[in-house]
């Protein structure tokens, strides 16, 4: 028997495994953690192109859902030690080779391999605190300790990466992401047990989890397109047809094999599928991405300043984070899940308080809470996830989770940026048509906001007086508080309707198994 099935119940051996899978966690959130502040300076440098740009911004989410569920078969044939040693290289070896890019297409080779490795150590760590810690409050602990990686993270490596794109370059941040592949290394050779899989087992295919990953990528880009360049361009045609052949092809694969590697049984194990609906629903809620634009367009913020101001609000996730694992042992996961998303929900609906002349102290409390409480609902509802994994599939389970989440981020960005942008448009379009303003130069202008550019650079393409940038800068204020109000209505209901999901799903597992409950 391996050491990781010995230490269940909260030794040292099993706080060995905690500490590992901290540690390999956090190395793997480096990047994530920074890439908004080094993707400009990266792309300028390069002399990227437009759709080298746009390409960039997606490696992210091609690379982790094409290794997703790869790495949920490896783990299940190679053990979590060796999966996390060779995520920890290709993190390693692509972050090396962004790091020295001399081109873009070196960068994008580079973050593909180093995507790859990062969305491995995901699956990786998620399934290997599930096997190993199976002791009710310990698992309640260790979750809380996994959920608190994230904003742990980002209290130190925002505001190290916006100092250091400024004072030294965009090279040394990418130093720092090679960096989080030699700790995910260190982590899995002197904190990971070993395990005991016998080498001479059938190592079996692996297309048919290529192909679901595939399927997954191609999903994702017909949506992301579709909203751009409409339903019959030929780049949406072009992408759903690579994902229905992908598909088609995973089907008949899976049919005719014995034993494919790829299995949806998963899915149908004790209404499993309803908690990866939760996860899916969840990054619909996102207030990072828009409460940073707005410190910076409503406040006048720059990227740093709004990392050093951010800080408060990662480390509220951090706390929010541990209080969950105590929710959890003191009233059960039903309770903590629900009630951390209903507070979350709650909050986002607040963001409809914003105003152009609000002091900033009170978005950031909102955000302080709401950080909190999505932190220790990730935590808890991956706790129930995995407590209700098929023994001997956790991989499997991690791996459907993280492609809920992947598939969850890639999708809810595109439903809020339609929500708010179009938001911003029309208020724009309102508010700039008694200074000549045509509603097609709304819409450049908010384009423009999306991407960076200030009033003044917005009032020089349009040969506008000078007198007009700051009636421009006003616009753009009240523009960006309506589209606030826009993503906390839109991302509010769909936490709501994350909170129903889960609180039903656990109803549900309860009548089964009322001592389920505590984990």
């Amino acid at each position: 028997m391996s050491d990781a099935a010995v230490a269940t119940q909260g030794g040292t051996g099993s706080r060995h495994v905690v500490l590992g899978v901290v540690i390999a966690a956090a190395g793997a959130t480096f990047c994530s953690a920074s890439f908004n502040y080094v993707i400009r300076p990266m792309l300028t440098s390069l002399d990227a192109s437009e759709t080298q740009r746009d390409l960039l911004r997606q490696l992210p989410g091609i690379g982790g859902l094409l290794a997703i569920f790869v790495a949920g078969i490896l783990v299940m044939r190679l053990g979590p030690r060796r999966c996390l040693t060779g995520a920890g290289v290709l993190m390693i070896i692509g972050f090396l080779l962004t790091c020295v890019a001399t081109s873009m297409w070196m960068v994008t080779l580079g973050l593909l391999t180093a995507y790859i490795g990062k969305a491995a150590v995901v699956v990786i760590v998620v399934s290997l605190l599930a096997t190993s810690i199976t002791g009710k409050d310990a698992r309640a602990s260790a979750f809380a300790s996994l959920a608190m990686v994230s904003p742990a993270v980002s209290v130190v490596i925002p505001p190290l990466a916006g100092y250091l794109v400024d004072t030294v370059g965009w090279r040394s941040v990418a130093a720092i992401w090679l960096l989080g592949g030699v700790l995910v290394i260190l982590s899995s050779l002197f904190l990971v047990p070993r395990t005991h899989e016998d080498p001479g087992a059938d190592r079996g295919e692996l297309w048919t989890p290529v192909l679901a990953g595939v399927v997954l990528v191609g999903l994702t880009q017909v949506v992301r397109l579709i909203p751009a360049d409409g339903l019959s361009s030929t780049a949406v045609l072009v992408a759903a047809g690579i994902t229905v052949a992908a598909l088609v092809t995973l089907l008949v694969l899976m049919r005719r094999m014995q034993h494919p590697a790829m299995s949806f049984a998963v899915l149908r194990h004790g209404g499993l599928f309803l908690y990866f609906a939760v996860v899916l629903f969840m990054p619909f809620s996102n207030m990072w991405f828009y409460g940073t634009v707005g410190a910076q367009l409503i406040y006048g913020l720059s990227a740093f300043a709004v990392a050093l101001v951010f800080i408060p609000v990662q480390l509220a996730g951090v706390v929010g984070a541990r209080l969950s694992g105590l929710v959890v042992k003191a009233k059960g996961l039903t309770f903590a899940g629900t009630a951390g998303m209903l507070i979350a929900a709650a909050m986002l609906f607040l963001c409809t308080v914003q105003s152009s002349t609000l002091t900033i102290l009170v978005p950031l409390v909102i955000l302080m809470i709401y950080g909190a409480c999505v932190s220790g609902a990730v935590g808890t509802v991956t706790n129930a996830i995995m407590t209700m994994a098929p023994p001997g599939q956790e991989s499997q389970a991690s791996a459907f989770r993280s492609a809920a989440s992947s598939l969850g981020s890639s999708l809810g960005a595109v439903f809020l940026s339609v929500v708010v942008f179009t938001t911003m448009s029309t208020s724009l379009a309102d508010q700039s048509s008694a200074a000549g303003i045509s509603p097609q130069q709304a819409d450049a202008i908010v384009t423009s906001m999306r991407d960076g550019a200030t009033s003044e650079d917005v009032s020089s393409q349009y040969s506008m007086p000078v007198q007009t940038v700051d009636e421009i800068a006003g616009f753009q204020r009240q523009a960006a508080v309506e589209g606030y109000w826009a993503q906390g209505i839109a991302g509010g209901s769909v936490m709501l309707l994350a909170a129903a999901l889960y609180f039903f799903a656990c109803r549900r597992v309860r009548r089964r198994d009322p001592d389920w409950d505590r984990g």
